[in-house]
């Protein structure tokens, strides 16, 4: 049976699941939800990871929006392929004044399009990852931006001619993608103290700029315990397609964990 293992980990929490059975007929199911501080420690699930059974199991790790920094840049005229990555860290790592000894980088570029996607996760998460595999005789296959990840899955409803913004708020912060005409223009990760009348603030002043892009539309994808509801706001959603609908994905973090590992089981 193939199975592989798929841990989200957020400032303030992390979710482990497993996903097994055949590409078509696979089974997602939840093994352990605990809260998590980066820097306090090990990261020890409070259930035991059975090594007989998932000894040197792959597993793709989701870094939230509280861990990750983003940023999306022009990519410099002649800069050669064995640069742009340099050249990501460091513009990311000025613009946001970052301590690269904090952070591991990641890059991403389209020369046709000039534009350069940079990201960041805190050191001491991927740190707390890598721990987590060796010690539950893991093979850790990736440590990704959340998202990004989410970005990627929802890329088709993003693209269009006009201006589409993903807002996915997490339980301590919140990620934003804007899209012009099917390409990325700009990325950011914002902490947030969870309190609805500020949630809903933000949300609805991200609403009202929308009202003056071109076609402006807005996606907004959050967690099952994020307590409150966007009343007035529902008819401006922009569905990406009937699985988000789907029960199943209440809570947004299932469609990621659900296409996800389908994509790399």
């Amino acid at each position: 049976m193939n199975e592989s293992l798929h841990l989200y980990l957020s400032g303030t929490e992390a979710m482990l699941r497993v996903r097994s059975g055949a590409p078509l007929r696979h089974e997602t199911v939840d093994l352990a939800a605990w809260d998590w501080l980066p820097g306090s420690g090990s990261l020890q699930a409070p259930c035991a990871v059975p090594r007989g059974r998932w000894r040197a199991a792959p597993l793709h790790v989701y870094a939230g929006a509280g861990l990750c920094r983003f940023g999306v840049f022009d990519l410099p005229d002649g800069v050669k392929a064995a640069d742009i990555d340099a050249v990501g860290r460091a513009k990311l790592a000025h613009e946001l004044g970052l301590d690269a000894a904090r952070w591991r980088f990641t890059c991403d570029h389209d020369r046709r399009r000039g534009k350069l996607v940079a990201a960041a996760v805190r050191a001491d998460a991927v740190a707390a990852a890598e721990a987590f595999a060796l010690a539950n005789k893991l093979q850790l296959v990736s440590v990704r931006p959340f998202g990004a990840v989410l970005a990627n899955l929802t890329e088709k409803a993003l693209a269009g001619t006009g201006q589409r913004t993903l807002l996915a708020i997490e339980r301590d912060a919140l990620n934003c993608f804007t899209f012009e005409g099917g390409e990325i223009v700009a990325a950011a990760s914002l902490p947030h103290d969870g309190q609805p009348g500020a949630l809903q603030r933000a949300v609805q002043r991200l609403t009202l700029n929308q009202d003056s892009a071109a076609a402006g539309e807005l996606l907004i994808l959050a967690y099952r315990a994020v307590p409150w509801i966007l009343d007035g706001l529902m008819d401006r959603l922009l569905a990406p397609g009937d699985y988000l609908r789907h029960a199943r994905h209440a809570d947004f973090r299932d469609l990621m964990f659900d296409k996800e590992s389908a994509a790399c089981g």
